[in-house]
C-alpha cells in the first residue's frame, strides 16, 4: 500500500509463544524488546532491497512504547515515527493506569497496593521509559492519542510531544474522542489517513 513494505515483529515477550516467552519480559523490557526490533531491522535491510534512509516505524501500546524506544535509542536509523497511545513514561502511568501491575512487573519488581513505592521502584520505570531517551530522538514524531483512554491516559503522548517540541523535533498530536485501542471507524480511518500522510510527507523532505 502506497510503496510500503511493512515488517511486523514477534520480539521475545510477545504472546502466542507460550508462558516462557512472555516471562522472559519481566525486568528486560526496553532492551531484549528493542534490541529484537533493531536486529529484526537490520536482518530486512540486509536480506531485501529496502532503502536504509527511508525506515518509518508505527505502534501502538507497546507498540508505541517500542517505536519511541527505537527512535531515542537508535536516533539515525529510523525517519520518521507515528506512537498510537504509546507508553512514555511508565512512572507517572503507574498511579493513573488500569495495568498498574504490568508497570511494576516490567520495570522488576512485585506489585502491591500496600504501602509507598520506594525511590528505587520509581527510579526502575523511569529507566526503562523512552523518556530516558527522548532527548536524543531526531525523527518527526506523530502522537495519535485517545482523550478516553485509561490504559495508557493520554497526557503520556502529550508530555512527549512537549519534550520534543522543546528538542526541535517536528511533532504533531492527533486527538481523537476514544479509548486505548482508538478502534471506533472515525477515529481509525482518521488515524490511518494521517499516519500515511506523516510518513510520506516527512519521507519527501530533504536532508
Amino acid at each position: 500500500m502506497l510503496g510500503f513494505a511493512s515488517l511486523q515483529i514477534n520480539y521475545r515477550g510477545s504472546i502466542g509463544a507460550g508462558d516462557k516467552s512472555v516471562r522472559f519480559l519481566l525486568k528486560r523490557v526496553c532492551d531484549a524488546d528493542v534490541k529484537d526490533c533493531k536486529l529484526a531491522t537490520d536482518e530486512v535491510l540486509r536480506e531485501y532491497p529496502v532503502e536504509p534512509t527511508q525506515l518509518c516505524l508505527f505502534g501502538g501500546s507497546h507498540g508505541g512504547f517500542l517505536v519511541t524506544h527505537l527512535s531515542g535509542q537508535y536516533p539515525d536509523t529510523y525517519r520518521v515515527v507515528v506512537s498510537r497511545n504509546p507508553v512514555v513514561d511508565v512512572a507517572t502511568m503507574y498511579n493513573s493506569t488500569d495495568i498498574a501491575d504490568w508497570c511494576a512487573v516490567e520495570a522488576g519488581f512485585l506489585f502491591t497496593e500496600k504501602g509507598p513505592i520506594s525511590e528505587e521502584e520509581l527510579l526502575a520505570m523511569r529507566r526503562c521509559s523512552p523518556l530516558a531517551h527522548v532527548h536524543r530522538v531526531k525523527a518527526p514524531t506523530a502522537l495519535m492519542l485517545g482523550s478516553g483512554d485509561k490504559r495508557v491516559p493520554h497526557y503520556q503522548g502529550l508530555e512527549y510531544s512537549r519534550r520534543l517540541k522543546a528538542n526541535g523535533v517536528p511533532t504533531k498530536v492527533y486527538m481523537y474522542e476514544d479509548n486505548h485501542s482508538l478502534s471506533s471507524l472515525p477515529a481509525e480511518m482518521d488515524n490511518l489517513i494521517n499516519s500515511a500522510d506523516w510518513f510520506l510527507t516527512h519521507l519527501n523532505k530533504s536532508e
